[in-house]
């Protein structure tokens, strides 16, 4: 194996990586903007008829 073919299979694999790692952490974060917005969107709505209070300040 030559160290041009090596080069490019160290960059590939560092490649693979960073795609994968960047991938992942695009998953988190778009789940826990949904997560987040459906709270916030409970929360502004307000009790519904008929719900008691909650004491939360």
């Amino acid at each position: 194996m030559t160290a041009t073919a090596e080069t490019a299979r160290s960059l590939q694999s560092r490649m693979r990586r960073t795609l994968v790692s960047a991938q992942i952490f695009s998953g988190l974060g778009n789940g826990s903007t949904l997560a987040l917005g459906s709270i916030l969107a409970v929360d502004l709505s307000g009790p519904r008829p008929g719900q008691a209070q909650s004491t939360r300040p």
